[in-house]
């Protein structure tokens, strides 16, 4: 042979000598771990895999964490098991083990219901799930990658029992318990303890301007929590737990693109110098929706149907965003967010209810018809602890710009009621027939302070607790309003009559709470908590409420019992108080809504 041929067989050779070794790096590799394994040599197995499964694929690598983390249990090492276990559930977040030790199977389930992960919300102190006084679900960073959850609305949806879709032409809208209202107004949002609710409608929708991106976990309350978080925290609390410089160690960048004109985009930056703590996010989503064409026979609802499109997911025009940074440096611990959105209303406002030219009418305060919200969100605090007692105080902004511009449609019957009379004009009638609009405008702001403090004690050998109280003092002001009304899709006539207004106003509110927590034994726990919210109204109405929380927990290694009672409230929001721009709203004379 010659010395030509020789050297172009050498590939081959190369490949057929590393072909056994490629495949002794998988399932070879896994059957002489197993092996290991079935002969008690566990350090042998933990050598073999402990630096291969991360490389492993699929159900090999899911394979090779359940005998590594198998392993670790024999050797009586558990928190190097809950580790391999956590990375098990990584690669497949719906494995459930089958005919495994029990050992293995209940932390395999632990670990999955979360009860190794901490939670604050719920008694404003960090305790395992079992611990927590109320029904709570922890959704972790990974159970929302691997849904790809692309909105805050889709991860409740998957993750959180007893949350439900509700239909809304304007916004993103979920509901817990099946109680609901045209806008989210029912559930408490908030990133870090801090409230994104608007505090002139109680509204924060779940949408794509909470980035999920910055997200370390989600912890959700499911049932009444108003005797810690007061109201609107009606049937549930939803808190956004960041990540932090550390997390994060650097910059990272995530881009996507889907059909109907998706895009989205997401920046990370997090660092920590020396006692600093930085981290900074940035996200943008936009996308055009899916156009639907629909005929006048498809229109059950609609008063004088019209054949035309309608767009389902449009967030376009403006891209809804999220942006923010934190910082932590000893005590001192300070937050700046601001975030938009705007989705594309499907059909024209709710009486008319049909398909519209949505990109024929004009632009107002450059948005185009939807609801649009501007949220500007600050808080700077200071933590401390000296012995038992530990205390944080907070002083905190929010402000906020919405736009409700909505459309009576291409074609407007004649209908009654649908006359405008310019302001100073007495003897001219407009009839609004053709690319009616109307909008209102208003700006909110909220200044206020928290105080809230701890205070660790024991009682002999077997009692031991802890006593939380706290109290919170805000003036929120209405700064402005306009209302405006106009024709032929760009034509404006601005009406400032006493029959369709909002007004402008000022409250202010306070808030004092205490709580108990009490473990006797280590298997019994009390928690207890008590809320008192007084709000003068802007006419002179108090709103005085009491809410009160009880919780009975028992703790076993094989179950868990709780018996708990709560009720709560949320008070009638000042949009819907004080204005006359719609027949459906009230007056200063609408109550409070509870729930126990």
């Amino acid at each position: 042979m010659s010395r030509a041929k020789l050297y172009a067989l050498i590939p081959l050779f190369v490949l057929l000598s590393t072909a056994p070794m490629n495949g002794q790096s998988s399932a070879g590799l896994y059957q002489e771990a197993e092996r290991a394994y079935n002969m008690g040599r566990f350090e042998l197995v933990d050598s073999l895999l402990s630096g291969q499964a991360a490389l492993m694929k699929g159900d090999d690598g899911v394979k090779a964490y359940r005998l590594l983390a198998l392993s670790r249990i024999y050797l009586d090492d558990i928190p190097g098991a809950e580790n391999y276990i956590r990375s098990l559930l990584t690669a497949n977040p719906y494995y459930t083990p089958y005919g495994d030790t029990p050992r293995f199977t209940e932390l395999v389930n632990v670990i999955k219901r979360g009860s190794s992960t901490t939670i604050t919300t719920a008694s404003q102190q960090a305790e395992t799930i079992e611990e927590a006084p109320v029904p709570v679900t922890i959704i972790t960073e990974e159970m929302l990658r691997s849904i790809g959850a692309r909105n805050l609305k889709e991860a409740l949806m998957a993750f959180v029992p007893g949350m439900t879709d509700v239909a809304n032409n304007e916004e993103m809208n979920v509901a817990m318990r099946g109680i609901y209202s045209s806008g989210q107004e029912k559930i408490l949002i908030l990133l870090n303890g801090h409230r994104m609710n608007s505090y002139s409608t109680n509204v924060a929708a779940p949408d794509f301007s909470l980035s999920l991106e910055k997200v370390k976990q989600i912890e959700v309350l499911r049932g009444p929590a108003s005797s810690i978080y007061g109201g609107v925290a009606l049937t549930g609390v939803v808190n956004l737990i960041t990540k932090d410089g550390g997390d994060i160690d650097g910059m990272s960048a995530r881009a996507s693109v889907g059909n109907y004109g998706q895009v989205k985009g997401d920046i990370l930056f997090g660092k920590t110098y020396m006692d600093i703590n930085v981290m900074a996010w940035a996200s943008v989503y936009s996308s055009a929706g899916e156009k639907i064409h629909l005929k006048e026979s498809e229109q059950p609802y609609a008063t004088q149907p019209v054949e035309g499109d309608i767009i389902i997911g449009g967030y376009n025009h403006q891209p809804s965003y999220d942006g923010g940074i934190s910082l932590k440096s000893g005590k001192v611990s300070a937050f700046f967010n601001r975030r938009f959105s705007k989705a594309v209303a499907p059909y024209s406002l709710s009486f008319f209810f049909a398909p519209y030219s949505y990109d024929r009418y004009r632009k107002w305060n450059s948005n185009t018809p939807g609801y649009a919200v501007t949220s500007d969100n600050a808080e700077v605090s200071y933590a401390s602890k000296a012995g038992r007692l530990s205390w944080q105080a907070k002083l905190f902004y929010d402000h906020q710009v919405q736009q409700r511009y909505q459309v009576s449609g291409d074609v407007v019957p004649e209908v009654g009621f649908n006359d405008i009379i310019p302001n100073g004009v007495e003897d001219v009638v407009v009839k609004m027939y053709n690319g009616g609009f109307q909008s209102v405008n208003w700006s909110e702001n909220m200044v206020g302070a928290k105080f809230q403090g701890g205070l660790d004690y024991k009682l002999g050998e077997n009692h031991s607790g802890n006593i939380t109280f706290g109290a919170d003092a805000g003036f929120f002001s209405l700064l402005d309003a306009t209302y405006m009304e106009g024709i032929d899709y760009d034509l404006l006539i601005k009406t400032y009559n006493d029959e369709k207004v909002l007004n402008t106003g000022k409250e202010k509110s306070a808030d004092a709470y205490v709580q108990v927590k009490h473990k006797a034994g280590s298997h019994f726990i009390l928690n207890a908590g008590l809320r008192y919210d007084f709000k003068p109204r802007k006419n002179g109405m108090t709103i005085n409420d009491f809410s009160p929380r009880l919780a009975l927990i028992y703790i076993n290694p094989r179950f868990d019992l709780k018996v708990s009672y709560a009720k709560s409230f949320v008070d009638a929001p000042y949009f819907y108080r004080n204005n006359t721009l719609d027949i459906n709203f009230g007056d200063e004379s609408m109550r409070p809504e509870y729930m126990n």
